[in-house]
This record gives C-alpha cells, structure tokens and sequence, in this order.
C-alpha cells in the first residue's frame, strides 16, 4: 500500500477525526499524520507544509489533505479555493485534496468533481474507502 510522508485531516468534529485518524494510523499509510479543526488551521499548515520556495512539487506527491466539506468558518469548497489562489500566486503547491462528506447529495458529487480536489469520500473512512483512493491514485 502507498505510503505518504504527511496527512493532515481538516475536520471540527472530534469524533470523527479521532476514528480516521485511529484507521489511519492502523492502516501504516503515513508517517505522521495531523490534524485541524478549522480551516484557519488547516491553511497555516498548508502554507508550512506546501511552501513553493522551500518544497519541491516532488515532495508534495508525498502529502495528502482530507478536509471535511462542511467545516465550521468556511466550507471545503471555500478552503479549496483559497488553495487554488494560493497556488496560482505561486506562494504554495497544491497538495493532493479529498473532500469528506456525509450526505449522497448529487449536487455536492457535481461540485466535488468539478473542483479542484482530487475526489472525495464518506466522512467516516473506511479500509476500503482509502484503499480504493489509493488504488486510484496510482
């Protein structure tokens, strides 16, 4: 199974994160794993983790962001903007990003692929779930 140097989950519900993180760190996916509870916090890690100047995009391949799409300030839609901004002016290089989500909403599914994220997946993550993401990705 790939291995990736660093995951940050971006989600203010603590249970949630708790448990990803537990499958997570029982799967042996990273080396250390993260988290955030707003987007505020999630974006300053992003900028100290993703810094154009000091990373090489190589090195991104190796950092995975899962953010919950209904966070508290924002949203993941709003987050996913900021990154692509950012990006853009060149100050960061985007990561690879999967929006969280607990609804089936057709309407979210149409966003999310449309967006800028690589894809996304039910809130609460599953073996298969990540599995099927990193089957994907490759």
């Amino acid at each position: 199974m790939k291995k990736f140097k660093k995951i940050l989950l971006i989600d203010d519900d603590p249970v949630s994160s708790f448990l990803n993180k537990c499958l997570i760190h029982k799967l042996g996916i990273c080396q250390a794993i993260e988290s955030a509870t707003t987007e505020q916090e999630g974006i300053k890690w992003i900028y100290s983790n993703c810094e154009a100047r000091h990373k090489g995009k190589e090195d991104l391949e190796q950092v995975l962001i899962f953010t919950d799409l209904t966070i508290t300030i924002m949203n993941g839609f709003k987050l996913s903007n900021t990154i692509v901004e950012l990006e853009q002016r060149q100050v960061i290089y985007a990561p690879r990003l999967y929006y969280l989500t607990s609804t089936e909403s057709m309407e979210e599914t149409r966003i999310c692929v449309k967006d800028s994220f690589n894809g996304y997946l039910p809130k609460h993550l599953t073996e298969e779930d990540i599995s099927l993401m990193l089957y994907e990705e490759n």
